[in-house]
């Protein structure tokens, strides 16, 4: 919807697609959508970051294939300098990085010479570097746009010979020293920015909602409900520190869960409500469907849902399953009967599969 609002905003011009299209790469991505995606440092949403705003400038200009190529093959070299030194995880929100490194690719589009290109990282990430990742999927793509539009700013600014200054924020003499600095803040300075995103997202998912633990001696369950709807089921590697509530809905979740692993039910009686995409929400009812003791492939749920190439896409929505064992994702497996992806491991997979087979 970002990169729709962006046209429909601002015009069919070559900053607003550079900016519009990779917003709308990183919403199809986020909705599900099953097509392969190019990546820069281990991100699907960067690697759009990075490349469609220069495919989109290489476009404007009918750059040949050489031309976009290098381009962007000093976007993607320059985006991980800097994120070298800011490491794999972190609150500082990659993008900025990505962006950066589109506009270096953009640039060279235009000759510019290197000094150019380093005032442009400088003042895209001095421009966005605040920005944080706290893992919300629709607002992922408003940042992206964001991002690319401080790196084509930055750019535009570079053409007219203004750029900031050594000594303007966390902008260095050198760009080197400007990249450590970037770095440093994503690496160190956001240590207690990450966990306080975690703490804040927890309180914000969890709300009103009361949540149980069950354990069944082999392995523990976090069970969040409200009224009586079960909405999230979560594995747990230990419970010791976990402070339960027990009501009547609870004592209910309980006994089925009992009577299902003592091999006595085959189907849950229990509501859930659960938030999806349309593709992920096809995929979860087909799945429900499937009897106790029984499995079917990715590729037969596919079809099912007439979506027959979208098999891969079907093994995410499995894996973005609120609630497995009540929507047993565990009875999916690969077309040749080998044991998938679960949240609960391989080997809990085998076990439940087992189990069922035993009981049927």
């Amino acid at each position: 919807q970002v990169g729709r609002t962006l046209l429909e905003t601002y015009g069919d011009n070559v900053e607003t697609r550079a900016k519009a299209m990779a917003a709308a790469g990183s919403d199809a991505r986020m909705s599900g959508c099953n097509m392969p995606v190019v990546i820069n440092s281990g991100s699907g949403n960067q690697g759009m970051t990075l490349s469609l705003p220069i495919i989109e400038y290489a476009k404007e200009l009918n750059a040949s294939d050489e031309k976009l190529i290098r381009a962007l093959a000093l976007g993607n070299l320059a985006a991980l300098h800097q994120k070298k030194y800011i490491g794999r995880l972190s609150a500082f929100c990659g993008v900025v990085c990505a962006a950066a490194g589109a506009g270096a690719g953009i640039a060279y589009l235009h000759d510019m010479n290197l000094k150019s290109i380093s005032n442009i990282i400088a003042d895209t990430v001095a421009n966005v570097g605040g920005i944080v990742c706290d893992g919300a999927k629709a607002s992922c793509a408003a940042k992206i746009a964001s991002a690319v539009d401080a790196a084509i700013l930055a750019f535009n600014m570079e053409k007219r010979n203004r750029s900031f200054s050594a000594g303007d924020g966390i902008v260095s003499e050198d760009i080197e020293k400007t990249i450590r600095n970037v770095g440093h803040i994503g690496k160190v300075g956001m240590k207690v920015t990450d966990s306080e995103i975690l703490n804040i997202m927890i309180e914000n998912k969890l709300g009103n909602m009361k949540y149980i633990v069950y354990n069944n001696g082999i392995f523990s369950l976090r069970i969040k409900y409200e009224k009586s709807k079960v909405y999230e089921i979560n594995f747990l590697k230990n419970s010791e520190a976990e402070i339960e509530t027990e009501d009547d809905f609870s004592k209910v979740i309980k006994k089925q869960l009992d009577e299902y692993f003592a091999g006595s039910r085959t189907m849950f009686d229990i509501d859930y409500g659960i938030k999806g995409t349309e593709f992920q929400q096809k995929v979860w009812e087909a799945i429900a469907k499937i009897p106790y003791g029984a499995t079917k492939s990715y590729r037969e749920i596919a079809e099912e849902i007439n979506s027959p190439k979208a098999y891969r896409a079907v093994g995410l929505a499995c894996n973005k399953n609120p609630v497995p064992i009540i929507v047993p994702c565990h009875r999916v497996i690969g077309s040749d009967g080998k044991m998938t992806g679960f949240a609960g491991g391989i080997k809990l997979k085998e076990e439940l599969l087992r189990m069922e087979k035993v009981n049927e």
